[in-house]
C-alpha cells in the first residue's frame, strides 16, 4: 500500500546518501547531524538527488560542514 511505499522511498534514499557519504569518509548519522547542528535544512529526498545527480555540490556540502 501507500505507507509500504513511502516506507521503500526512504530506505532507498537512506541508502543513497549513506553510500555518497562514506566514499567522502562520513557516515550517514554524522553526516545528518552535522547538517542539523549547521543549520542546513535539507530534506532526505533532495540529499539523496544531490548524492546521485550532483555529486560535485554534495562533496561541497559535506566539505562545508566538516
Amino acid at each position: 500500500g501507500r505507507k509500504r511505499r513511502k516506507q521503500d522511498f526512504k530506505k532507498s534514499w537512506i541508502c543513497r546518501v549513506n553510500a555518497a557519504a562514506r566514499s567522502e569518509g562520513i557516515t550517514y548519522s554524522t553526516l545528518r547531524n552535522s547538517l542539523k547542528k549547521s543549520s542546513v535544512a535539507l530534506n532526505l529526498k533532495m540529499l539523496a538527488q544531490l548524492s546521485v545527480l550532483d555529486k560535485k555540490t554534495f562533496s561541497y556540502l559535506l566539505q562545508e560542514i566538516k
